[in-house]
């Protein structure tokens, strides 16, 4: 790797581990979810433990929901905005960890292949 692009990878972590705003990366296929990195401040969110590893974070699983619709509605607001070039901002979902409801509202940025 070049030094320029490893400058550029080590500014984007710690921007990634620093920021105060949860972010998610990972993939959704219906009602499977992989989680390839989870920030400490989306961790922090939905109450996991800082440690836990970020495979195992998956905010976005089916039974995280208190209404199924909320995700699907949110799923598919976010899938029809990748074809646009700005962010948008999705409906509010419900969301519980262990049974504990938690309010979120995700503005994702959206790929699609």
């Amino acid at each position: 790797m070049s030094p320029e692009l490893s400058a550029n990878v080590e500014a984007f972590a710690r921007l990634f581990e620093a920021v105060h705003e949860g972010v998610y990366i990972g993939t959704i296929q219906g009602p499977d979810t992989r989680t390839a990195a989870a920030n400490p401040h989306l961790k922090l969110m939905f109450g996991y433990a800082a440690d836990t590893p970020d495979g195992d974070v998956r905010p976005f699983e089916a039974d995280r929901f208190l209404d199924p619709q909320a995700r699907d509605g949110l799923i598919a607001t976010a899938s029809a905005s990748a074809s646009r070039t700005r962010r948008a901002t999705c409906t509010t979902s419900s969301c519980r960890r262990r049974s504990s409801p938690r309010w979120a509202r995700p503005s994702p940025a959206w790929r699609t292949n």
